[in-house]
C-alpha cells in the first residue's frame, strides 16, 4: 500500500476508488485505511486482498468510523452496531444485535402509527366540533329560509294529496331546498371549508329528488 501513501496528505479526500489495482499485500490494507478516517465511500473491487483478508468488510468498518459505503453496499447504523458486537462476542453477538435493532425499529414504527391514529382521532373530533359550529352559524344566517321550509312542510302534512295546493307546496319546498343547498355550498366555499363532509346538503338533495318524483306521480 506504499503507492497510496500520498493520499493521506489529502485531508479533504472522502471518496476513494482503488478497484482493479491488483493489491495483494493484505497485511497492510487494514492499518493503511485506519489512517484515513475521513473516507466515507470506498470501492476496492477486483483486488486480491479482499479475498485474502478474513472478514475484510467488518474489519474496515471497525477502523473507518465514517465509512458509509463499501463496495457497492451501504454501511448502515445496524451494520456498525453489529460489527462492534462481533468484535466483542463473535457472530452470535452480532446476530443478537441485529435482531434487537430491527425489533426496536418495529416497535418505534408501531408506536408512531398508534400516535398518528390518535392524532387523527383528535383532528376528527376537532373537525366535527367545527362542523357543528359552522352548521349552527349557517342556520342562524339562513333562519328565514329554514323557518319558511319548516312552515311549508307543516302545511304539506296538513294538505291532502289530491288537493291542487299539494303540488304547489311541493314545488315551493323544492325551491327553498334548492336555495338552502346552493347557499350551503356557497358559504362552505367562502369559509374555506371545502373538505367538510356535507351530509346535510346531500340529504336535502335526496329529499328534493323524492319530492320531484312524488310530483311527477301526482301528475
Amino acid at each position: 500500500m506504499d503507492y497510496f501513501e500520498p493520499l493521506k496528505q489529502l485531508p479533504s479526500l472522502n471518496i476513494l476508488d482503488i478497484s482493479s489495482n491488483l493489491i495483494t499485500n493484505h497485511e497492510t490494507v487494514i492499518p493503511f485505511f485506519a489512517g484515513m478516517p475521513g473516507i466515507i465511500s470506498l470501492q476496492a473491487l477486483n483486488n486480491p486482498f479482499c479475498k485474502n483478508i478474513r472478514q475484510a468488510r467488518r474489519n474496515l468498518i471497525l477502523v473507518m468510523p465514517n465509512l458509509f459505503y463499501f463496495d457497492n453496499r451501504p454501511v448502515e447504523e445496524v451494520d456498525r452496531l453489529a460489527t462492534e458486537a462481533w468484535k466483542e462476542g463473535g457472530i452470535e453477538a452480532e446476530r443478537a444485535v441485529r435482531v434487537e435493532y430491527f425489533a426496536a425499529k418495529h416497535r418505534r414504527f408501531n408506536e408512531a402509527v398508534l400516535k398518528g391514529a390518535g392524532m387523527t382521532d383528535e383532528k376528527k373530533e376537532a373537525r366535527s366540533v367545527a362542523f357543528c359550529k359552522m352548521t349552527e352559524e349557517l342556520r342562524e344566517e339562513k333562519s328565514e329560509l329554514f323557518e319558511r321550509h319548516q312552515d311549508l312542510k307543516r302545511q304539506l302534512t296538513e294538505t291532502k294529496e289530491n288537493d291542487a295546493h299539494y303540488t304547489v307546496l311541493i314545488n315551493r319546498i323544492k325551491a327553498v331546498e334548492e336555495k338552502l343547498s346552493a347557499d350551503w355550498y356557497k358559504n362552505i366555499k367562502a369559509r374555506g371549508e371545502d373538505g367538510v363532509v356535507a351530509e346535510i346538503p346531500k340529504k336535502k338533495v335526496e329529499e328534493v329528488e323524492d319530492s320531484g318524483d312524488a310530483e311527477k306521480r301526482d301528475r
